[in-house]
């Protein structure tokens, strides 16, 4: 019996990844990945600890893409309540650990607070439209390379009529603002 494998069709390259909350696993990450994925990340945060500690010897760096929680101030709707729904990560030692490293006056066991301190310190992005694109785009200013936005706490607490219209009026703004 004679056989081969039939071909395989052409497939976009493999990218690998890794997430990073803390400068030691940024540095370990670096010469093995492609990109690397923060979550609920403050950009001095990003600028001061995590982009410097991507750095490879080359002067080269992976890619970063960071999920940024966000929504559009709105009539009914209160940021801590969506923050508090939507973020869970306000109860996880190691998130809220990254957080502190960043300057902010939070602790998982009180998440009520930490929602507060994410509000007014503008981790989790609120406010006009023009206001959030404005946020997002210092994230770029940073070095980040691609932002994500995380609509999640308006989806889970308003659903994802609310949740889709924000991303529309966001995505329509970043593109007016990009368009020569």
């Amino acid at each position: 019996m004679s056989a081969e494998l039939a071909p395989l069709p052409v497939h976009a390259p493999v990218r690998i990844g890794t997430g990073v909350l803390r400068a030691g696993m940024a540095s370990k990450s670096r010469d093995h990945v492609d990109f690397v994925v923060t979550w609920l990340t403050p950009t001095t945060y990003l600028d001061h600890v995590l982009i410097p500690a991507l750095e490879r010897a080359d002067g080269g760096r992976p890619e970063v893409s960071t999920f940024v929680a966000c929504a559009i101030k709105r009539p009914r709707r209160d940021p801590h309540l969506l923050v508090q729904r939507g973020c869970p990560h306000l109860s996880r030692p190691h998130y809220v650990d990254m957080l502190q490293r960043a300057g902010l006056d939070i602790h998982y066991s009180d998440p009520v607070s930490g929602a507060r301190e994410l509000v007014s310190r503008g981790v989790f992005v609120y406010g006009s439209v023009s206001e959030v694109v404005d946020r997002l785009m210092d994230y770029f200013t940073v070095g980040v390379d691609e932002v994500v936005l995380n609509l999640t706490p308006v989806n889970l607490l308003l659903g994802s009529e609310e949740a889709l219209m924000d991303a529309q009026e966001i995505s329509d703004e970043l593109e007016r603002r990009t368009q020569p």
